[in-house]
């Protein structure tokens, strides 16, 4: 299903083996991949430059159509052993890479004209599979949210990895970071810190400026908000809500929810098993 050319060249100076090589994609159809994906068609020239011990490649992948959008990649694998230390499980343990990736007009969704969409972005990723660094930076517009600004950083080994996000949405800021393990077993725990936060910039009728502190934790099926705390004003009046949530499977649990808006207040707790919670 693609069409596309190869050019390749070999030399031999000594006993070196050196290779030049360039790939051109012209035109894919984005459905011939996944077909649900939007009838979009994909272009990419890929160069590439090395020998047996290091491998240097750029270039650019386009989007064509009803969205268009461009991205450049950049990519180093230099070969350097890591003399006195045991032979590693990985066979890339001794090729660090270098990978740069700086994207324009990326859509985030499938459907289209969708919500989402990256103006601009960057993804910076440094180190071998045992030890690896990454940062990204990106600026969303969301149909609804507007701007969006994102980074986030952090370091990861085979593992595990941790990281830092910061976004500014809503007229205000949201601060997360958080663990991922997927060895032995999956487990994530993850911090949200929120201030600043206009619900107006997405419902006009609802003003306000609210604070929020929240901390997660799961694994591959269960979720629990240890402790949601939603403080403010919300429509000139002052807001408190606290909450902890559960999820099992299709069990939702809603262990305790405490709301008081102005002079009014309410409780709630329960739980339910199916595809959804709705009540309390």
């Amino acid at each position: 299903p693609f069409k596309g050319r190869l050019d390749a060249t070999l030399d031999t100076p000594g006993t070196q083996l050196r290779w030049n090589a360039v790939l051109q994609l012209e035109e894919i159809a984005a459905q011939q991949i996944n077909a649900a994906w939007p009838a979009l068609q994909l272009r990419a020239r890929l160069e590439g430059h090395g020998d047996t011990s290091q491998l240097h490649a750029q270039g650019e992948v386009q989007v064509l159509g009803a969205v268009r959008a461009q991205a450049k990649i950049g990519l180093a694998l230099e070969h350097r052993p890591r003399a006195g230390l045991a032979k590693s499980r990985s066979i890339l343990a001794d090729y660090p890479m270098t990978l740069d990736v700086d994207w324009h007009s990326l859509p985030m969704t499938a459907a289209q004209p969708g919500p989402l969409r990256s103006h601009s972005g960057k993804l910076s990723v440094r180190g071998v599979p045992e030890r690896y660094s990454f940062s990204l930076s990106s600026r969303l517009d969301h149909a609804t949210w507007h701007v969006v600004t994102l980074r986030a950083s952090g370091t990861g080994d085979s593992r595990s990895l941790r990281a830092t996000a910061q976004a500014s949405l809503l007229d205000g800021s949201l601060d997360a970071s958080g663990t991922w393990r997927w060895s032995p077993k999956p487990d994530w725990r993850v911090q949200l810190r929120g201030k600043d936060i206009n619900p107006a910039r997405y419902a006009k009728d609802w003003p306000g400026r609210l604070t929020l502190v929240a901390g997660l934790r799961g694994d591959h099926r269960r979720l629990r908000v240890q402790q949601a705390t939603l403080s403010g004003t919300l429509r000139g009046q002052p807001l408190r809500l606290t909450a902890r949530l559960a999820v099992d499977g299709r069990r939702y649990t809603l262990e305790h929810l405490a709301a008081h808006l102005g002079s009014a207040s309410a409780t709630a707790a329960g739980s339910v098993a199916g595809r959804a919670f709705i009540g309390a």
